[in-house]
């Protein structure tokens, strides 16, 4: 199991998360609303401790990078590899840099086969300076994605119903991830 990061109660297990559209609560790009292609799935009543865990790991990646990836937001990811053990953590890098998740790929080296991504934000799904995270995502076999927001960016939004099309289990958790406000 992860450590606790004690000073960052900022999800728990609901005994119902049934919700049907995810309240945007960051934007760099003003009022959006949410990307129409985007999965909403927020009904899975069973979020595992382990995910909660991961998550805070991918918040605290994504505050430590907060103000230095602009016009980039600022994303955590963290990699769980296919028996819930922690493997990479990553944040977004500085402008033409990785994304949040490729870091945490690449930190997670051969362990992401039949793996679980938690993002602090759905993976892109565009080619800029980089290439799309969701990509990066089915190419190194994660078989689950959880993601908090829904990408405002409607350029870059999308990624989880691409993985979702491409059978990649895709939940949307509930709550809010501070460095993306």
């Amino acid at each position: 199991t992860l450590p606790s990061l004690g000073a960052m109660p900022l999800l728990q297990a609901q005994p119902s998360l049934a919700q049907t559209t995810p309240t945007l609560l960051w934007s760099p790009y003003g009022v959006l609303p949410p990307c129409k292609q985007s999965l909403c799935s927020m009904d899975n009543p069973n979020i595992p401790q382990i995910v909660i865990e991961a998550l805070q790991r991918a918040m605290a990646a994504a505050e430590e990078v907060r103000g230095t990836t602009s016009p980039n937001p600022p994303v955590g990811a963290a990699i769980l590899d296919a028996t819930g053990s922690l493997v990479g953590v990553g944040a977004t890098q500085p402008p033409g840099g990785s994304h949040a998740e490729v870091m945490a790929i690449a930190q997670a080296g051969t362990n992401t086969q039949g793996g679980t991504a938690v993002v602090t934000l759905e993976p892109c799904n565009h080619t800029g300076r980089t290439g799309p995270c969701s990509h990066a995502i089915l190419d190194a076999g994660i078989t689950t994605v959880y993601y908090v927001h829904s990408d405002p960016n409607p350029v870059a939004c999308g990624g989880a119903t691409w993985l979702a099309d491409r059978g990649v289990q895709v939940i949307q958790l509930p709550g809010h991830v501070p460095a993306l406000r």
